[in-house]
């Protein structure tokens, strides 16, 4: 059977076995429909984890082009390359502090068990510290050098 993990048009999270168009569509007139996450089916018990887990690390980042996106997305150019790591570690710290948040209501609202909340938490903080620790690694001095050299060749243009 399907399962799906929904975000409510008023706040929170649930899982539910309706139809996706019943799901989806409460309140469409007034443009109040839920919004399905992912689907899943219940005869593989991990999959909901493994979902739950992509869901909420989606906003982590472990490529350097990736990594170049989001320090463009806090305008690099604007604030500096420091300031814009700071902004990209301090995003990827407030993404996993929500996720968290809302696995505590799951938890609370018994709609997650203990094993499964534990297992994601331990989960969301080994990613942060793999983001951190990317975030760290890379060579802001060379980046830094590298963008000056841009500005530079555009403002000859």
């Amino acid at each position: 059977m399907e399962n799906h993990f929904v975000e409510s048009h008023s706040g929170g999270y649930y899982f539910s076995s309706d139809d996706p168009n019943v799901i989806e569509g409460l309140g469409e007139d007034s443009g109040n429909g839920d919004n399905i996450i992912f689907t899943y089916d219940d005869e593989n018990l991990s999959e909901p984890l493994k979902s739950l887990a992509e869901y909420f690390t989606r906003d982590l980042i472990f490529t350097k082009d990736k990594l170049l996106e989001k320090l463009n997305s806090f305008h690099m150019y604007e604030i500096g390359v420091y300031a814009a790591f700071t902004e990209v570690s301090c995003s990827a710290i407030y993404s996993i502090d929500t996720s968290k948040d809302i696995l505590r209501v799951l938890l609370e609202e018994k709609k997650i068990d203990r094993k499964t909340y534990d297992a994601l938490i331990e989960y969301l903080n080994d990613k942060l510290e793999k983001q951190l620790d990317f975030i760290k690694g890379i060579d802001k001095l060379s980046l830094t050098i590298n963008i000056s050299k841009k500005k530079q060749k555009i403002k000859e243009k």
